[in-house]
């Protein structure tokens, strides 16, 4: 086997990997778990009840792949609770650092808004792209 096959069969045994991961609900789970683990250090109160959304940081705008009934276009984010009396805009996330990859939110889907955001994780230009090609994202 020569190196150009080899490095075929790893690239594709990461990609299948991580596809087996996503599909099988396992990268979810592990991934609510981090979200508890780093929101519980970070504030109060974070329930394994809030959703989990997949997209990529496009012009400093979130873009929503998954779920796909969100995937319609950009929301934003916001760090405040749906029921507290300010505007959402007080505490919206900069996604500056983000820009160009891809990253998992824990929150809940309020109309545009994501309220209570968590950013959980980012992924480099390898995960990005796989990201983009399982939920065909399209890149502006």
């Amino acid at each position: 086997m020569n190196k150009k096959q080899f490095a075929v069969i790893l690239v594709c045994t990461i990609i299948f990997a991580f596809l087996g991961g996503l599909f099988s609900g396992g990268l979810f789970q592990g991934s609510a778990v981090m979200a508890e683990e780093k929101q519980t250090a970070a504030t109060d109160g974070f329930s394994l009840g809030e959703s989990l959304f997949i997209g990529v940081v496009e012009k400093g705008k979130f873009r929503v792949l998954a779920p796909q009934r969100l995937s319609t276009g950009f929301v934003r984010l916001t760090g405040i609770q749906m029921q507290e009396a300010r505007p959402p805009e007080s505490d919206e996330l900069n996604l500056e650092t983000y820009e160009g990859k891809a990253i998992m939110i824990s929150g809940h889907d309020g109309g545009g808004w994501i309220y209570r955001a968590v950013v959980i994780d980012s992924g480099g230009p390898l995960i990005t792209a796989l990201v983009r090609k399982v939920f065909n994202g399209k890149k502006t």
